[in-house]
């Protein structure tokens, strides 16, 4: 007999799960989509029923530190999600050996929200996570992301970040893509939805207008804005000296005039050094090339506290 969508929905919030935060050798997406483990033929299965319908559910599923977390049955961030239990795991490994309560936190690109609420965990009642996502269809599950978790300290701000203040027009992906939305071009084959006329501002200006007193971690995924980003935080790195993890598109950075090296020159010209996650452990070590692959995350750190992170040189 068929199952209605209620039985799949009721299926589902039985299976929901995350992998505990440790690195992940060899990690991309979709590594785990064939995975006999952990049940996940079966989550893979409740996933494909909404996607192969064309449909966007959203479910409450467990998340670390006894949060919980929306997804959207069928994004590219629920197959991550709901079906491997994690989503850049050598990336969050790395927060949650960072972060320590009392310390704020500054997620540019929040998406959903996945990075937000493990930060808004980790830092406790007593720290903070700024939380921008600047399109409406996104900070919608931001913002009940941060409202089914009422004890983290989460602001949600519906804006992008950028070299300055203003408005200015982000491209919407089509729904199983959502998360891939850009100022600029975008970096895979992603058929363009709609899109928004939205409200930009300089992160030099929003620190200014805050007053606060400090800043330990900026993580920025903005689909090949990065630069810009950097471009109007200039004073906040040299004032807060943050830790920075970032994505770096190579085709999403050339649609906004930018490449690679260009964006590992504005750090190295603040007194940052570079590290990368090594594929051989999930642990992140340090660089000292000029050249990356298509994509790849980056974690920029002040000199001053690179030997306190323990990470290892990389020639």
């Amino acid at each position: 007999m068929t199952k209605t969508d209620t039985q799949w929905l009721e299926l589902a919030q039985g299976y929901g799960w995350a992998r505990p935060l440790t690195p992940y050798p060899h990690w991309h997406f979709n590594i785990d989509w064939d995975n006999l483990d952990q049940n996940i033929p079966l989550r893979r299965e409740v996933w494909e029923f909404f996607r192969d319908q064309g449909r966007f559910v959203p479910l409450d599923i467990a998340w670390h530190f006894d949060t919980r977390l929306r997804v959207i049955l069928s994004n590219d961030v629920s197959q991550q999600l709901f079906i491997a239990g994690c989503l850049e795991p050598n990336e969050m490994a790395f927060m949650d050996r960072f972060l320590k309560p009392g310390m704020q936190v500054m997620d540019i690109g929040a998406n959903e929200g996945c990075y937000s609420v493990l930060c808004g965990a980790k830092v406790g009642e007593k720290g903070k996570v700024w939380a921008f996502e600047p399109s409406p269809r996104e900070f919608a599950v931001l913002k009940a992301n941060a409202d089914q978790n009422p004890n983290l300290n989460i602001s949600c701000f519906p804006v992008a970040i950028g070299n300055k203040n203003g408005t200015e027009k982000l491209r919407i992906a089509e729904g199983i893509h959502a998360g891939q939305n850009t100022l600029g071009e975008f970096s895979y084959s992603i058929t363009e939805l709609n899109f928004a006329i939205v409200s930009i501002r300089r992160l030099d200006d929003l620190v200014f207008e805050a007053k606060t007193d400090r800043i330990d971690l900026i993580k920025i995924d903005v689909e090949g804005a990065e630069g810009l980003v950097l471009e109007g935080a200039r004073r906040t790195l040299e004032t807060f000296r943050p830790i920075v993890l970032l994505e770096v598109l190579e085709k999403g950075l050339a649609a906004l005039g930018y490449t690679p090296i260009r964006l590992i020159n504005q750090f190295r010209g603040l007194g940052y050094r570079i590290a990368v996650f090594d594929p051989e452990t999930g642990l992140p070590i340090e660089y000292h090339g000029n050249g990356l692959g298509l994509c790849e995350n980056l974690l920029a750190f002040p000199e001053e506290i690179g030997a306190s992170l323990g990470i290892s040189r990389l020639e």
